[in-house]
């Protein structure tokens, strides 16, 4: 077994570092979350001057990043705290802030700029989190499960759990569960107050993955003192914990074979002032990636070592141990030129990566895979999967998912030049169901108006296909071809710190 030793390539994380040294009275603008879920046409401005392109799974958020979905698409946002934003098709969103405070202090601020955002937070009281639409914003201090919709002359805030308080130019107003709030954006001191929520065509996608999160988050069979919880719902779907001699309980993902290895697809992404970021094509590939460290042993093969408490981030994946003669994916020699007409700075990575074929109702998993390409919740008994896979190569399942909601092309973005768009906002009516849609309440000038004015409308149950990962349900196809040549390197990116100890992640209280 061969040792390499982290902290070799100290360049990587050198331009972060420097960040570190802020003096202690200003924020820290260091702050990465996680775009948890890709499905359909989701694209990404990740303010660099490049405009809108395709976004992916596990893609880290910044700060001044915006994310929007097209008719066919949707998108999940995890916090560090285990908070999800969802997005619904034809929605866009800015990341205004996301930065670390003095005490500590979280610090996130999101504009909803049209569509419609569900939201389940477990913001801590000492965090500051945000919501703004027109001219109001949302403060969340406490759990809340709520979903917001705006166009261009309403919003309406339905909470389903918890309450919300809502500043604006009338002053504040609390929306309580059970309540939905209607605001007038053309005149921004009106609103009204509705003891009922209209079912909206999204709301089953979102209760689906609510549950998800729930029981792969806060039922884990292991823990330990993690800080954080986004990536663990994933970690703890699709893999399990070993108990490895010298090491403790550590993590490995299901359908792993012998000869897969955590770095057989990926990509590069360069980011300002940290350099170039591993972004793992897996779905479970977060933690793992930027946590901890990998190891080999010939016994077990590859396995995460989540090293504690996981207080450091590596911006680039650890490998503390590995087979003779094993090279990881090293990041471009070149210092990337971002602008003026110059190519995308992602570079894809693909070695052995193996292929999922299957239709919209079954999919075939191979041993090798990793889980690539298996949707959140499918396969329901793992260890059945896991023996099959092993003892034939293969395994086909049963995917049984009713259709997405889709709305109209139309009603969506419309292309200007180039790769300049602009939105066309389609309305809160495009997301109920048409054959009972409401009229648009009245509006009263800062005070609460009738309370019994909704309209029951049916529900779907959601699924759809990916265009930007693997599908659900669908054939995962082969990664695209190299932007740019990724030379191999026989040692490790550097690691930020890592804390000693080997427990298993657990589960924070969402």
């Amino acid at each position: 077994m061969r040792k390499v030793r982290p902290g070799t390539f100290v360049w990587v994380l050198a331009p972060a570092l420097l960040l570190l040294t802020i003096p202690l009275f200003a924020d820290s603008h260091v702050r990465i979350v996680r775009l948890s879920d890709v499905e359909g046409t989701v694209q990404v401005d990740r303010n660099l001057g490049l405009g809108f392109e395709n976004a992916f799974l596990n893609l880290p958020i910044t700060e001044g990043m915006k994310l929007r979905t097209e008719s066919d698409g949707r998108a999940e946002i995890e916090f560090e705290n285990g908070t999800t934003l969802r997005i619904a098709p034809l929605t866009e969103i800015h990341f205004d802030k996301l930065s670390l405070g003095t005490a500590g202090t979280r610090n996130s601020a999101v504009t909803l700029g049209t569509g419609m955002l569900y939201v389940d937070c477990d913001a801590a009281k000492q965090d500051d989190f945000s919501i703004t639409f027109g001219q109001q914003t949302v403060k969340l201090n406490g759990p809340v499960h709520f979903r917001l919709g705006e166009d261009s002359h309403e919003a309406a805030l339905s909470v389903f759990s918890g309450q919300v308080q809502i500043q604006g130019p009338s002053g504040e107003v609390v929306v309580s569960k059970n309540q939905t709030g209607h605001f007038d954006l053309t005149k921004p001191d009106q609103y009204q107050l509705v003891k009922k929520i209209e079912p909206s065509l999204f709301d089953d996608w979102d209760k689906t993955q609510l549950k998800y999160h729930d029981r792969y988050l806060k039922t884990a069979a292991y823990k330990n003192s993690s800080p954080y919880s986004y990536g663990l719902s994933d970690l703890n779907y699709y893999g399990y914990y070993v108990n490895v001699p010298g090491h403790g309980m550590v993590w490995q993902p299901r359908l792993a074979g012998a000869d897969w290895d955590p770095f057989n697809c990926g990509r590069w992404v360069w980011y300002p002032a940290v350099g170039n970021v591993w972004v793992s094509c897996y779905p479970w590939g977060w933690m793992p990636f930027y946590y901890g460290a990998w190891n080999y042993d010939s016994a077990f093969g590859w396995y995460w070592d989540p090293a504690g408490a996981m207080q450091s981030w590596n911006y680039a994946p650890v490998v503390a141990s590995s087979p003779p003669k094993f090279v990881i994916p090293r990041p471009p020699d070149r210092p990337v030129h971002v602008g003026g007409g110059s190519r995308n700075p992602v570079v894809v990575v693909n070695r052995r990566l193996v292929p999922l074929p299957g239709t919209h109702e079954k999919i075939v998993m191979r041993s090798g895979s990793a889980a690539l390409g298996v949707p959140r919740g499918a396969i329901r008994n793992w260890n059945k999967v896991d023996a099959q896979a092993k003892r034939n190569g293969e395994v086909t399942a049963t995917i049984r998912a009713a259709p997405m909601p889709v709305l109209p092309v139309g009603a969506g973005f419309q292309n200007l030049s180039g790769n300049n768009r602009t939105m066309r906002n389609p309305g809160l009516s495009a997301y109920r169901i048409p054959a009972n849609r409401p009229s648009a309440p009245s509006f009263s000038g800062g005070s609460a108006g009738p309370r019994n004015s909704a309209v029951p409308v049916g529900r779907s149950t959601p699924s759809m296909p990916s265009s930007s990962q693997p599908a659900r349900g669908t054939p995962a196809p082969a990664m695209p071809a190299p932007v740019m040549a990724a030379p191999a390197m026989s040692a490790p990116a550097m690691s930020s710190g890592r804390s000693s100890g080997s427990s298993a992640p657990a589960p924070a209280r969402r």
